[in-house]
């Protein structure tokens, strides 16, 4: 499981607006590339509706992975948990 390789680390610094990385380093568009993979996995969607809902959900709910814990998914999917997309 990939928590466990994780427990050690009891803080997080994420870099939401580009002060410690340059934009150059296009991480925003990194992080679109795996939560639209992850979503597709999950979903069984098409590659572009899954960025899509990625979108969707973000402009909904702030945040793909909130938005994919709020909605039972039509797809029949459980709650997500945020360790489930690392």
């Amino acid at each position: 499981m990939v928590s466990q390789h994780f427990a050690h680390v009891d803080t997080w610094v994420f870099d939401l607006d580009n002060t410690l990385y340059p934009p150059s380093a296009d991480l925003f568009g990194q992080m679109d590339v795996r939560f639209s993979a992850y979503v597709q996995r999950l979903t069984g969607l098409a590659r572009a509706r899954a960025q899509a809902l990625c979108h969707e959900y973000w402009g909904a709910y702030g945040s793909t992975l909130t938005g994919l814990g709020r909605i039972p998914c039509q797809a029949g999917l459980g709650r997500t948990r945020a360790d489930d997309a690392v």
